[in-house]
This record gives C-alpha cells, sequence and structure tokens, in this order.
C-alpha cells in the first residue's frame, strides 16, 4: 500500500490491522476524517507500544501525509 496516496479508509483499516485497534478503522466515517486521521496518528507516534507496529519508514509516511495534507489545504487557500 502506498501510503501517500490510499485512501483514508484504507489507511484506517491498515493501522487498525496493525495496532488491533478497531477505532483506527473509523478514521474515514468522521465527517473531517483527514483531521481524524492527523489526531490518530499523532497520538499514535507518541504511544511507544502502537508505534512498534510499524516499521520506521511505515511511521515516517504515516506523518509525512499529515504535512503534505497541511501544504495542500495551504495551496488551496492561496
Amino acid at each position: 500500500m502506498d501510503i501517500q496516496t490510499a485512501a483514508l479508509a484504507d489507511l484506517g483499516r491498515f493501522i487498525a490491522r496493525r495496532t488491533g485497534d478497531a477505532h483506527a478503522a473509523r478514521i474515514a466515517l468522521s465527517t473531517a476524517p483527514q483531521l481524524r486521521y492527523d489526531v490518530y496518528v499523532c497520538d499514535l507516534a507518541r504511544d511507544s507500544g502502537r508505534r512498534a507496529a510499524f516499521t520506521d519508514d511505515e511511521l515516517r509516511a504515516l506523518v509525512a501525509r499529515i504535512a503534505d495534507a497541511d501544504k495542500r489545504r495551504a495551496a488551496r487557500e492561496l
């Protein structure tokens, strides 16, 4: 799976499978799925137990997606 281009629902399921946290699978069900993803991944990155379920490259890609989304939002506002 390409973390940078995957749908948020797919990312939620991917995270849920790795962490065993069913709440991750609900990311795309929110009225603001990107915001829910951002908060979830930031919390995940701070939690050493859940963070260990991912390779360093996967974790970097999950966090980078937040930065990319912020850049896209800023570009749209110009």
